[in-house]
């Protein structure tokens, strides 16, 4: 038996170490596959078998064997791909699928779905994405059901709500207070390259479905405060008297930052009629600086959408609380 055990022990851990490159090899093998979880494997000695030898009885291992192979659940990175049905999941979880025809379900991390000819939102397998219905609410309706659309085609909805998230450096070199405006040229449609430090663009849509631009500009104006404009293309600015150089200018305000914590302090919006009049807003009843201009204006027949800005913080009545660019209709 000395000799067949000594052969077995050796051909486990071959066997034990080309069962361990199978995995690896699948891991990297499956590195593009969308979903896909690697797996890692451990080694266990096996039980020892007793001998005697001339001192008394001893203990001779009999080989080595996978003890687990386990497969890791971690969140991955997320990818774009351009596809509007691609989904992925933050954290914990699984998508839920059904298998035509049957009660079968099954869970995946793999997000690459797609609508079938029947409008079914399914996986390359064909099996059926199981989800809630909602409410004009939005709250969950009833158990979970197929996810099937059964049109794919919606009348077009002005934008109802934008979030833009800034980050406001704060060794920028102090610009003159009031540049923002002053640098504004209707004719472009554009603040001055050198009066700010930081500038967006957000998009929204009228009711027809038809794009439009919003852009933010921030200055630095000292150590502590911060200005900014909100403005629009001039050429679709539909306000009554928003001409010549007021044409696409909407708003501006101050920011004003605690020099200790960096936490919002204090915080100003004044709105344009566009013919150079200002008007001081005042915090709605969330406490937040809002104001709804209406601009833009669609194509035939005519349309006007205005836009509500809640900017950067909200008072709670003692402080400044911060948040994020919000805008919404």
């Amino acid at each position: 038996m000395a000799l067949s055990s000594a052969l077995f022990s050796g051909i486990s851990g071959l066997s034990s170490l080309g069962n361990a490159m199978q995995i690896i090899g699948d891991n990297i093998a499956n590195v593009n596959t969308v979903g896909f979880k690697g797996s890692s494997f451990t080694f266990q000695d096996l039980l020892s078998q007793s001998v005697g030898t001339q001192s008394g009885s001893s203990q001779v291992g009999r080989g080595t064997a996978l003890g687990d192979v386990a497969a890791s659940f971690e969140q991955g990175s997320f990818e774009s791909t351009g596809s509007t049905t691609d989904l992925a999941i933050g954290g914990e979880g699984f998508f839920v699928l059904k298998e035509a025809n049957s009660d079968n379900l099954f869970y995946t991390r793999a997000g690459n779905f797609r609508f079938d000819r029947n409008g079914y939102l399914t996986n390359p397998a064909g099996l059926v994405v199981q989800g809630w219905r909602l409410d004009e609410n939005g709250d969950d309706v009833g158990s979970v059901t197929d996810i099937v659309l059964n049109s794919f085609t919606s009348p077009p909805a002005e934008s109802r709500q934008l979030t833009l998230v800034t980050n406001l450096d704060s060794d920028a070199a102090a610009h003159s207070a009031g540049a923002l405006v002053a640098s504004w040229d209707a004719a472009t449609g554009s603040v001055g390259e050198n009066s700010y430090d930081y500038q967006s663009t957000v998009k929204v849509y009228d009711s027809l479905g038809s794009t439009h631009d919003i852009n933010l500009y921030f200055a630095k104006t000292d150590s502590s405060q911060w200005e900014y404009v909100i403005t629009c293309n001039p050429d679709e600015d539909s306000r009554s008297g928003a001409t010549g150089a007021g044409a696409g200018l909407l708003a501006r305000g101050n920011i004003t930052f605690s020099d200790s914590s960096g936490t919002i302090t204090d915080l100003t919006m004044d709105t344009s009629d566009g013919a150079g009049a200002w008007t001081p807003v005042t915090p709605n009843t969330d406490g937040y600086l809002e104001f709804s201009p209406d601009f833009l204006g669609g194509t035939s027949p005519p349309t006007v959408m205005g836009i509500a800005l809640n900017l950067g913080s909200h008072f709670d009545g003692t402080s400044w609380l911060n948040d994020s660019l919000t805008t919404s209709q």
